[in-house]
């Protein structure tokens, strides 16, 4: 009796998952580069964590680093993008913090947040924490995010939605003029369910290449 087609893509997944894991990890040497920020990595740092002493703060990424690399080894954790921001760069971004500011009820949305780094720049810099929206593949990493940057949930009141953004049981094709949602974004599971209701959009962790040390960044307001 062959195996039900769900445990065979399980299994098949699994696999690639960790043929993937292997091959990065073969490339990095054990413990791999320290942390080197720029000035402007530090800066943010120091207001997103409170943490002014810069040896102290290299410590507290590196350490960061080891147990998000026990989650999953993707290149951009050994490069420590998970500490930097690049929400900022493109000139869309204050135009989605005037959103955040003009528009009621404005959704900044951030696909593949990662520690959740650019949702605490945008709202350090003004965007209502509590109209933004974080997805990742690894709930792991948003949960080290608190302690990277030494907040809650009480604190940083982001919505966390872990899943696959490719999975159409996570987001699904909507027909245009399907109504929106009215589902308060505490109670919100999918990003199906955001459908018509985003202000603007991130995802410079969604399109970075593996093997660059900077990676390009895109904001689209709506």
């Amino acid at each position: 009796m062959s195996a039900p087609q769900s445990q065979t893509e399980s299994a098949e997944t699994a696999s690639k998952q960790d043929t993937f894991r292997q091959g990065v990890l073969s490339k990095w040497p054990e413990g791999g580069e320290g942390y080197h920020p720029t000035a402007a990595e530090l800066d943010f740092l120091r207001r997103a964590t409170g943490l002014t002493d810069e040896a102290g703060l290299r410590r507290h990424v590196e350490a960061l680093r080891e147990k998000a690399l026990n989650v999953f080894p993707f290149t951009c954790i050994f490069l420590y993008m998970f500490a930097t921001t690049s929400i900022s760069r493109p000139g869309g971004y204050g135009k989605a913090l005037l959103l955040g500011k003009q528009r009621e009820g404005a959704i900044l949305l951030d696909v593949g947040c990662c520690f959740g780094g650019d949702v605490r720049m945008a709202a350090l810099d003004g965007f209502p924490p509590e109209q933004i929206v974080g997805t990742d593949l690894h709930a792991e990493f948003w949960d080290l995010g608190f302690e990277l940057f030494r907040d809650s949930k009480e604190t940083m009141p982001a919505t966390f939605l872990p899943g696959d953004f490719f999975d159409p049981s996570f987001l699904s094709p909507t027909a245009p003029g399907t109504l929106e949602s009215t589902t308060p974004l505490s109670h919100v599971k999918t990003l199906t369910e955001l459908h018509g209701r985003v202000s603007a959009m991130h995802a410079a962790n969604f399109f970075h290449r593996a093997r660059s040390k900077r990676r390009p960044s895109h904001v689209w307001p709506s």
